[in-house]
């Protein structure tokens, strides 16, 4: 059995007003030591305790109230804060019944359209007139040996309207080589032998770090602001450490190209592709060291060609970030086709490479020779 809100409140059904909010407030009390019960219980009973008190108090809804117990339920006792305990039980049937003459007309609707449709007649066949057939003359077998590929077969005309064309095809030995584009999971495994930490140090503490590609044995270029400030530079590749000497720079600070000499160095050199070649769109993963993560790994595609000089900085959506100076910008052939050297910081995925031609340049173009020399550079 519930109990009424008197019971809750611990006081008389003719108690006064300030003997309820006295009631109340001790209860409050009660509630808030805790009394060994679980907060969630607390919580409930504190809820109860307020919900009487704001009848009780009232002495309008205190009347109601004291006239409802007066008048109890017809099926059971039913307490305080049951919405239905005082209603119609009534409106179940009603319920119940509405629900089966929802369902009576669903069903009575769906037997009526179906017994009323009829299925639309088939459109006759459209007669297609018969394409003449191709047959094409296939070589008895072929030899894998290169030779030259055949000359464009002849096509044979059909004697009359409603005999088939001919294709005469020669036989032939080789197949032309179509130029695939390389996964993401095949390029790192082909480059990452070849894509390398460079470390800036001075007076023996790391001021900078970048990346390096190898170009050429023992040759590494990187980005000249990697390793411009630096008294001694290092080159971690590989789970190995190799001192590093710049050999030279290039004189236009806007090329950024500096090259490195790594005595012992044994990877192996990147294939230089073209630049001028990429179109916007283009598939293309930038091979770096992002913050020192060494070989880290980002795809996306040329979204612009911005020209400077007689080339143009690549701009790209791949990833990158502080550490990624002097990293490689690889097509999806596996060809570098730049260096990746700066960013936009305010944008998002707007980053730019130095064009692969540059590179290939800087043997013939004017040299500097105001960069700190570094252990390992060749005298």
């Amino acid at each position: 059995m519930k109990k009424t809100l008197y019971e809750i409140l611990e006081v008389a059904r003719d108690a006064s007003t300030e003997a309820i909010r006295q009631s109340y407030q001790n209860a409050v009390d009660r509630q808030g030591a805790g009394a060994g019960s679980t907060r969630e219980d607390a919580e409930n009973r504190l809820k109860f305790i307020k919900q009487a008190y704001a009848v009780l108090s009232d002495p309008a809804q205190r009347a109601r109230y004291d006239v409802s117990l007066s008048r109890p339920p017809p099926a059971a006792e039913a307490g305080y804060g049951d919405p239905l305990s005082h209603s119609d039980p009534r409106w179940r049937h009603w319920l119940i019944g509405g629900t089966i003459a929802i369902v009576v007309l669903v069903v009575g609707t769906t037997v009526i359209s179906y017994a009323r449709w009829k299925p639309a007649p088939k459109a006759p066949a459209a007669s297609v007139p018969r394409a003449p057939t191709i047959v094409v003359v296939l070589p008895e077998k072929e030899e894998p040996t290169e030779r030259p590929v055949a000359p464009v077969p002849a096509v044979t005309a059909p004697a009359q309207a409603d005999q088939p064309a001919q294709v005469a095809v020669a036989p032939q030995s080789t197949v032309i080589p179509v130029a695939t584009a390389l996964s993401a999971e095949a390029l790192f495994e082909r480059h990452s032998k070849s894509v390398a930490v460079v470390l800036g140090f001075k007076s023996g503490k790391q001021v900078i770090q970048g990346s390096g590609v190898v170009i050429q044995p023992q040759r590494v270029i990187t980005n000249c602001h990697v390793v411009r400030d630096a008294d001694t530079v290092r080159l971690w590749q590989a789970a190995r450490t190799y001192d590093a000497g710049i050999e030279f720079g290039d004189t236009d600070p806007t090329r950024d190209l500096c090259q490195l000499f790594v005595p012992g160095l044994e990877a192996p050199a990147v294939p230089l592709g073209d630049s001028k070649k990429l179109k916007v769109g283009r598939r293309v993963f930038a091979l770096g060291a992002p913050l020192g993560l060494d070989l880290t790994l980002s795809e996306g595609i040329v979204s612009g060609m911005r020209s400077h000089q007689d080339a143009a900085y690549i701009q790209v959506t791949a990833p990158i970030s502080p550490g990624s100076s002097g990293g490689a910008l690889f097509d999806d052939a596996g060809e570098l086709v730049g260096l990746t050297t700066f960013g936009a910081r305010i944008g998002q995925n707007v980053n730019f490479a130095i064009p692969v031609e540059w590179i290939k340049e800087l043997p013939n173009r004017p040299r500097t020779q105001i960069l700190t020399k570094s252990e390992g550079n060749p005298r």
